[in-house]
């Protein structure tokens, strides 16, 4: 797909998506890993839908609610140099929950 900006809306790759969907094999596993250009909430809703893991580099001012209701950017949430902070039950674009639990793993798939 030819395209002239870093950002493609998610109705220009949709197709894709869709045609990849229909070539896999039924009850695979699937995780998509997308630069922050893909960073759109009906991407990430489609994703849940069909059941795919995701994993999308955000942009810094992305902006997060965390479980005790306040809302900051990214860039603002960035731990020291050597350090990593963990937040759980965060929420993107408005209704997406973006760290996720995976039973059969037990690990955690976050935006």
């Amino acid at each position: 797909m030819s395209h002239g900006s870093a950002t493609v809306g998610f109705e220009d790759y949709c197709p894709v998506l869709e045609t990849t969907l229909r070539l896999l094999p039924q009850g695979c596993s699937v995780t998509l890993l997308a630069d922050r250009g893909f960073e759109h909430g009906a991407l990430i809703r489609w994703l849940q839908e069909h059941q795919w893991s995701w994993a999308i580099r955000a942009k810094s001012d992305l902006k997060i609610t965390r479980s005790n209701g306040k809302t900051s950017a990214v860039a603002d949430l960035l731990p020291p140099e050597g350090e990593a902070y963990l937040f759980r039950e965060v929420t993107v674009l408005q209704d997406i929950q973006c760290l996720r639990g995976c039973k059969r793993s037990q690990k955690f798939f976050h935006f």
